[in-house]
Order: structure tokens, then sequence, then C-alpha cells
């Protein structure tokens, strides 16, 4: 299982918890990765869309 994947089960498992809570995910963003970073947040936006728990912080 990649990295990704797992960070991944993780942040769905805790999207689909009780708890209460607040998740701040990092991204490094860089000329190279600019096209992975918009595919990232759109399966952020498209699975977490209502989910007040998640929170970006995007540094260049």
């Amino acid at each position: 299982m990649l990295a990704f994947d797992i960070v991944w089960n993780n942040v769905i498992n805790a999207h689909n918890s009780d708890l209460d809570f607040r998740m701040v995910i990092r991204v490094h963003l860089h000329r190279d990765n600019v096209e992975s970073v918009k595919s990232l947040l759109k399966k952020f936006a498209e699975t977490l869309r209502d989910d007040g728990k998640f929170f970006f912080h995007i540094r260049s």
C-alpha cells in the first residue's frame, strides 16, 4: 500500500467518525506538483465537501 493510500484511508475514517476534531492538512506546492495538488484538492472537495473538520494549509 502506498503512503498516500494509508493517509487517505485515515482521512476517510476520520470523516466517517462522530468525533469532534479539526484536522489541518499541509500541502507543499511547487512548480513540479501543481497538477498533483489540483487533483488532490479536487478529490478532497468531492469526498469531504461539507465536512468542516478538514482545513488545508498550502505552503510554497
